[in-house]
């Protein structure tokens, strides 16, 4: 007896991507593991396209103050987001707008401290820790000045893993600049 074979008629079935932003450059979570949390990380472009995402996604009467000069924005918030690939789950406590054409180690800490100031902030509201009993015997001072520096750490590897331009600072033109803030004359 002959065997027959079926042929099954293939479709080819178009997949949708999720629409990527194309002035969105990076879109990342910086985590915090030992506390299972973290921020959201996202950088434009542009300032106006960072601007513009913003304001999209947030209602602009609800801004405490004017952003419309802002080289980087961060705003504290309360997510979930699931990171399958690694089976974890993280509490987003932050997210963070930069942008490449403001985007240096100066901007970068100055976004970052504010995260952390939000991290602590959770830390006491969920954890309840307040003087450092958080299994690192860190106080909270040393906790906040890790948790900056891990932040700032990991920001500029998603950066330079991203390829996003980081400007460096001119060390001459700090200079020039710190003696035009003090009074010095030239």
């Amino acid at each position: 007896m002959a065997v027959q074979k079926e042929t099954v008629n293939k479709k080819k079935v178009d997949v949708v991507k999720k629409k990527k932003q194309k002035n969105l450059i990076l879109d990342t979570v910086i985590s915090r593991p030992l506390y299972s949390n973290g921020f959201k990380l996202k950088v434009y472009n542009t300032r106006k396209n960072m601007l513009g995402a913003i304001k999209n996604n947030y209602n602009a009467r609800n801004f405490a103050a004017d952003i419309n000069d802002a080289a980087g924005v961060v705003f504290e918030m309360d997510d979930i987001w699931e990171d399958k690939k690694n089976c974890e789950e993280y509490k987003l406590f932050a997210i963070m707008y930069l942008n490449e054409e403001d985007i240096d180690v100066d901007i970068i800490t100055h976004e970052c401290t504010h995260a952390a100031f939000i991290h602590e902030r959770n830390i006491v509201r969920y954890i309840g820790i307040y003087d450092g009993n958080d299994g690192t015997g860190d106080s909270p001072e040393e906790r906040f000045c890790y948790t900056i520096g891990a932040f700032v750490d990991e920001v500029i590897k998603a950066c330079l893993e991203s390829k996003v331009n980081l400007k460096w600072r001119n060390i001459t033109y700090i200079k020039e600049k710190d003696k035009k803030e003090c009074g010095v004359e030239q």
